[in-house]
């Protein structure tokens, strides 16, 4: 299910060290056990948003809405967060979500992202993670995965997979940019009728328009490496 080959060579210790810098924890999910997931949970649990996480930091205003309400409500740090989950950073907010997986995401402010799938099977050494980024900045930390693993990230433009990695996006109507810190993703438009993908490695970025391939990468100066990452720093 995974965008990214088997073959693609990963930088997975830098990746590692620095997520166990932020938070810690391993990493292992995929999208071919729904059915073995669901089973094992029983009817009861298959009605109810399964929990996938924790807000392990929280600054300023984030509201989340999850499945059944009728109104947002506030996030605060140690709540847990569930698949399906809607949540939405004001201005200058920002907050840590750590993945049951071990992923970590950390959105800045004036952001939206959506928690759509997240299956996790640790028995079975695999996951699959789909996130859905509406607008705003996030930033993502992914441990090594099994090969049967994928973590793709969608916005209105383009869609990012990574097997192992930390990297940033930057979402906005008109296009979304892409920034890899470390390992290596793979960028593709959004629509799979739109020819043509770019891989980014440490350093390098992309900006992706609506009906067009992603442009051709770059590597990205210093200066402006350091304001992306400062988007989604907690204070």
């Amino acid at each position: 299910m995974s965008r990214i080959g088997h073959g693609m060579r990963i930088r997975t210790a830098a990746t590692g060290r620095r997520l166990a810098r932020l938070v810690g924890g391993p990493a292992i999910r995929h999208i071919g056990v729904v059915a073995v997931a669901l089973a094992a949970a029983g009817a009861a649990s298959a009605q109810q948003a399964h929990t996938i996480g924790n807000a392990i930091a929280v600054h300023g205003d984030v509201l989340v809405i999850s499945h059944g309400d009728m109104a947002p409500k506030t996030l605060a740090e140690g709540d847990r967060v569930f698949e399906g989950d809607h949540i939405e950073t004001g201005k200058g907010a920002r907050v840590r979500l750590l993945l049951e997986d071990g992923s970590l995401v950390q959105v800045g402010g004036a952001s939206v992202i959506d928690l759509e799938w997240v299956l996790y099977a640790p028995a079975l050494d695999s996951r699959n993670v789909i996130l859905s980024m509406p607008g705003g900045v996030v930033r993502f930390v992914v441990e090594q995965l099994v090969p049967r693993s994928s973590f793709e990230v969608k916005t209105q433009t383009a869609i990012t997979s990574a097997q192992a990695t930390d990297w940033i996006i930057s979402a906005r109507p008109e296009a979304t940019a892409v920034l890899a810190l470390d390992g290596e993703i793979l960028v593709e438009n959004v629509r799979p009728d739109v020819v043509g993908s770019v891989h980014l490695g440490p350093g390098w970025g992309t900006l992706v328009k609506p009906g067009e391939p992603p442009a051709v990468a770059k590597n990205w100066p210093a200066d402006r490496r350091e304001a992306y990452i400062r988007r989604t720093e907690l204070p």
